[in-house]
C-alpha cells in the first residue's frame, strides 16, 4: 500500500498544476481584455480630440467671418457718409458762391461736414476695436471649452496587468496535499482501543 502522505503530496502537485493553468489562462484573458479596453479608450480619445478641434476651428472661422463682414459694413457706411458729407459741402459751397456769400460762415459749414465725418470715423474705429476685443474673448472661451472637453475625455488609467503568483499556488497546493495526506494517514492507522486490564 502507498504511503497516504505521498499520495496527498501527489494530489497537491496535480492540484497545483491545474490551478496554475487555470490562473494563467484567466490572467491571459484578463490582459487581452485590458489591452482591448486601452485601445478602445485611446481610439475614442483620438476621435474626441479630432472632433473638438474641428468644432473649435469652425466656430473660430465663423467669428473671423463675422468680424470681416462687420468691418466691411463699417467701411461701406464710412464711404457713404464721407461721400454724402463731401457732396453736401460741395452743394453748400456752390449755393453760397451762387448767392455771393463768402467768409467764415461758409468755412464753418465745411468744418461741420468734416467734423461729422471724422466723428463717425472715430466711433466706427472704437466700435471695431471693441467688437474685435469681444470676438477675441469669445474665441478664447471657445478654445477653453474645447480644451475642457478634451481634458475630460482623457482615458482613465488601466488596471495593472493580471499576473499569476506561482509561488503562492505551490505553497497552497503543497499545504493542501500535505493536510490531505496526514488526514488519510490518520484515517488508515489502527484505532487505539485503550490498554488491556
Amino acid at each position: 500500500m502507498c504511503d497516504p502522505v505521498s499520495i496527498g503530496l501527489a494530489v497537491g502537485a496535480t492540484t497545483m498544476a491545474a490551478n496554475s493553468a487555470a490562473q494563467s489562462s484567466a490572467a491571459s484573458k484578463q490582459n487581452k481584455y485590458r489591452t482591448a479596453m486601452g485601445e478602445a479608450a485611446d481610439k475614442t480619445y483620438a476621435q474626441t480630440v479630432e472632433s473638438v478641434r474641428n468644432d473649435v476651428g469652425l466656430q473660430v472661422d465663423a467669428l473671423v467671418a463675422q468680424r470681416i463682414q462687420t468691418i466691411d459694413s463699417q467701411k461701406m457706411e464710412l464711404q457713404n457718409i464721407t461721400r454724402e458729407a463731401r457732396s453736401n459741402s460741395s452743394t453748400m459751397s456752390a449755393y453760397a458762391a451762387n448767392q455771393g456769400v463768402e467768409g467764415r460762415s461758409i468755412d464753418m459749414v465745411h468744418q461741420q461736414f468734416e467734423a461729422d465725418s471724422l466723428s463717425f470715423v472715430s466711433a466706427a474705429s472704437r466700435n471695431i476695436s471693441n467688437y474685435t476685443a469681444q470676438l477675441n474673448r469669445e474665441a478664447q472661451s471657445i478654445y477653453a471649452r474645447g480644451q475642457s472637453i478634451i481634458n475630460q475625455g482623457y482615458p482613465a488609467p488601466l488596471p495593472p496587468p493580471a499576473s499569476v503568483n506561482y509561488g503562492l499556488i505551490a505553497v497552497n497546493a503543497a499545504t493542501a496535499g500535505l493536510n490531505a495526506g496526514l488526514a488519510a494517514n490518520s484515517a488508515f492507522k489502527a484505532p487505539n482501543t485503550g490498554t488491556p486490564t
